[in-house]
């Protein structure tokens, strides 16, 4: 599998890296596993999961693959025929689930999973978990400071992104400039909506008239995501009863489509940089 991506990665090379950071007083490891890929199959997957788990990571995120050749030009030399389907991907994704839970590790969220002591299951446990744009986190702050090409920042009142441009950025730092290159501003009803999204993809319930209370708006303010998440509904997905959803088992799988049903500023069909699942 790692030959049809070009990017070989031996255990060998990887339990050297460990060992190095071991020796510089690094010890708590966080582990990504990536599924979707070319070639990958159920026993690949939990093989790779198993040998991941042999190092004794503290965290490990599971990701599915996003192939965007159109953005990211070095993808263009995957065989997208190889590729596995939507039902292939679930049950590669419910594969490493398997091993995970198996070996004690707690889920956190929908992708990521945590030793049992680990801050991010505390969190979870206690219903303070958070997330951000780099995953599940057990951090309350409202500011990420992002550095770096293309990185975002986020605020309480609105969101900043700097140039993607390597070329463009370094330049602006050169001219003294901040390398920014689009924001947004956020109004009170997209902070509703992102705190009613928080909660979903955190605790995989969110009861509206609790949050519309909560925001001291009234208790009608989100009432047009009820029709899109129906089909959800009857697809057995999520269970709505009144104003409260929550995600099924099967759901979990499909946050993000569910939550998208939250999101006023999501358009259909525009899930081009991740799938859902």
């Amino acid at each position: 599998m790692q030959r049809l991506i070009k990017r070989v990665q031996s255990v060998d090379a990887v339990e050297a890296t460990i060992k190095r950071l071991s020796k510089l007083g690094i010890n708590r490891l966080s582990f990504d596993l990536i599924y979707g890929l070319p070639g990958q199959t159920v026993g690949t997957v939990s093989a790779s999961a198993r040998q991941a788990i042999a190092f004794d990571p503290d965290r490990i995120a599971v990701f599915g693959y996003a192939h965007v050749p159109w953005f990211k030009k070095h993808q263009r030399a995957i065989d997208e025929s190889r590729l596995p389907d939507m039902a292939d991907r679930l049950m590669l994704r419910q594969a490493i689930d398997a091993e995970l839970v198996s070996a004690g590790y707690c889920r956190i969220g929908f992708d990521h999973y945590a030793k049992a002591d680990d801050p991010l299951s505390c969190a979870a446990a206690s219903g303070q978990l958070q997330r951000n744009f780099q995953g599940y986190s057990d951090d309350p702050a409202d500011v990420l400071l992002g550095f770096g090409a293309s990185a975002i920042s986020s605020f309480a009142d609105g969101y900043v992104q700097n140039a993607s441009d390597v070329g463009a950025w370094r330049r602006a730092l050169r001219d003294g400039h901040l390398p920014v290159a689009r924001g947004v501003c956020l109004t009170a009803q997209d902070k509703l909506r992102a705190a009613a999204i928080q909660r979903l993809m955190c605790n995989f319930t969110v009861d509206l008239d609790v949050l519309c209370r909560d925001h001291d708006v009234t208790e009608d303010s989100l009432d047009d995501a009820m029709p899109r998440l129906a089909p959800l509904e009857r697809d057995g997905l999520v269970t709505i009863a009144g104003r409260c959803i929550e995600a099924t088992e099967m759901g979990r799988n499909f946050i993000r489509n569910i939550a998208f049903c939250l999101d006023a500023r999501s358009k259909p069909g525009a899930e081009r940089h991740s799938r859902s699942a």
